[in-house]
């Protein structure tokens, strides 16, 4: 039986966006001597990128009691316990896994992207991954009978604490419970999520700039701040339509050339676009929304996603809707005006319906002529079509 010791660290980079994840710089040593990677630092205007070196040492030792049982070849099993740590915000936790693999970074970073992957548990998942600051980490193995024995070892450093974390679930079941959106459709979930997220919760300006700030990128901030930006948003969205019974995720790219941050939805058998970052700015400045509820044939022409979620897997996971939500409403006539229903629920306010605008009252009816809504003048045609 061979003991050997390795040496290795990694780190991800995540704040309003999904980064390259940090190269590995491992060597195969038995000293447990000093390794060195780089770390990308994202500032969340998208203008700064650091680069910075850090020297890690993993000076990992196994007992001299080696026992194959302790380890694990399912990787379900591994990720679980991750998930669990990750999820408290443990600052250190290891696994032992046995594999064939040879690839040391490989399996670490296997287990990893498991352990984060989508589950549907609000505070798993994309809710993960999208709070860590960084993750650094460490392995050591056996090698015998052709499989390698790995400890491998995970040291995140999230943007929140568990005491925050804690508050944070609190205050989300609070918020809920005021909604009283329980017992809804999935639309009226949506909107009323989407409502108090954008009503409620304005850009955080004063921190934009400020790197050494990172709370700004939480869920916690948001909701408990009322202040945040773009991940902030979305991550809020995230946890809370995952409690709702609603499946979303948090997607990363490029919005108007900088780093941004929004989510998609799933309402029937489709997924939408939502950005509630830049629908907050367009409500809280009496406008209204741009980007709620599309197809991306009508969002994609200032969002553009991060690779990972433009290949065929994810595509095929995450169908998108063909057009904008709404755009297959029934519009009904009644003795006092045209009604629009979108899966039998009566629409108010604005509501884009086969790429048209119309404006309808708190009663339901569509208005028509000209209308003074949120301090702005709008001239409905007679058809109810914003001109």
């Amino acid at each position: 039986m061979l003991k050997r010791l390795l040496s290795l660290a990694a780190a991800l980079a995540i704040a309003a966006t999904a980064f390259p994840f940090a190269s590995f710089a491992s060597e195969a040593r038995s000293d447990g001597t000093t390794s060195e990677y780089t770390k990308t630092a994202y500032s969340e205007n998208a203008a700064i990128v650091d680069d910075k070196v850090f020297s890690v040492s993993y000076p990992v030792v196994f007992s001299d009691g080696f026992d194959p049982g302790e380890y694990s070849s399912s990787i379900d099993s591994c990720a679980k316990i991750l998930r669990k740590a990750f999820a408290s915000r443990q600052r250190s936790v290891s696994v032992k896994f046995v594999t064939d693999n040879s690839d040391n970074s490989a399996v670490w970073r296997e287990v990893y992207d498991y352990a984060v992957k989508h589950t549907g548990v609000p505070n798993e998942g994309d809710y993960i991954s999208g709070g860590f600051a960084e993750c650094s980490g460490s392995c050591a193995y056996y090698f015998s009978n052709g499989l390698y024995y790995y400890e491998l070892i995970y040291e995140p450093r999230f943007f929140t604490t568990a005491a925050q974390e804690a508050e944070l679930a609190a205050e989300i079941d609070r918020v809920l419970g005021k909604l009283n959106l329980w017992n809804k459709s999935d639309y009226e979930k949506v909107k009323g999520l989407y409502d108090y997220i954008t009503q409620n919760i304005s850009y955080d300006f004063a921190n934009l700039n400020n790197s050494g700030y990172k709370l700004k990128h939480t869920a916690y901030a948001a909701l408990m701040n009322k202040t945040a930006v773009c991940q902030g948003y979305a991550m809020l969205f995230y946890r809370m339509a995952l409690e709702l019974g609603v499946d979303a995720r948090y997607i990363t790219g490029i919005g108007e050339g900088g780093a941004h941050g929004w989510n998609i939805v799933k309402i029937g058998d489709y997924y939408y676009n939502i950005d509630a970052t830049w629908d907050a700015s367009m409500i809280q400045g009496g406008d209204k929304y741009h980007y709620f509820l599309k197809c991306p044939q009508s969002f994609d022409s200032d969002h553009t996603r991060d690779s990972s979620f433009t290949t065929k897997a994810f595509n095929s996971s995450y169908p998108m809707a063909p057009q904008d939500y709404g755009s297959d409403g029934k519009w009904i006539l009644k003795s006092s005006g045209w009604y629009l229903y979108i899966n039998d629920v009566m629409q108010t306010g604005w509501k884009l319906d086969c790429g048209k605008w119309y404006y309808l009252g708190s009663n339901g009816v569509m208005r028509t002529g000209w209308q003074l809504l949120g301090g702005k003048w709008y001239y409905l045609n007679s058809n109810g079509a914003m001109a």
